[in-house]
């Protein structure tokens, strides 16, 4: 039970921090159909060099589409040290449209124009 109990606290951290970063290429291909009607697939960017934490970012994006009928949530992984350049990459070709960031990182972000303002 203990478990499930932060697995929540975990679950409500990664909600709130998809909610709060997004990447602005996106525009209106972040919304894309899953082949069932009036889903939406939602592609994010995180890093993981762990098999168990990799598992553990699956299990909350399970529950997370669970408790939110109609999206769904497809996982980019991009190893720690080339995470960065990946999402560049991926930036200029108009995804991923949710991203895993570092705060030290944002600046770099921003100034290239890549990240969404949500205010």
């Amino acid at each position: 039970m203990r478990k499930k109990k932060g697995l929540g606290g975990l679950l409500f951290t990664v909600v709130l921090a998809l909610s709060l970063i997004l990447t602005g290429c996106s525009g209106s291909d972040s919304e894309s159909a899953s082949g069932e009607s009036g889903d939406v697939t939602l592609r994010i960017l995180v890093w993981n060099n762990n098999p168990e934490g990799t598992k553990l970012e699956g299990d909350i994006f399970k529950e997370f589409e669970k408790e939110n009928p109609g999206i769904k949530v497809k996982q980019v992984y991009a190893p720690y040290d080339k995470f960065n350049d990946k999402f560049l990459t991926m930036s200029a070709g108009g995804q991923p449209d949710l991203v895993w960031l570092q705060p030290s990182a944002f600046g770099q972000f921003v100034s290239k124009g890549v990240l969404m303002d949500l205010s």
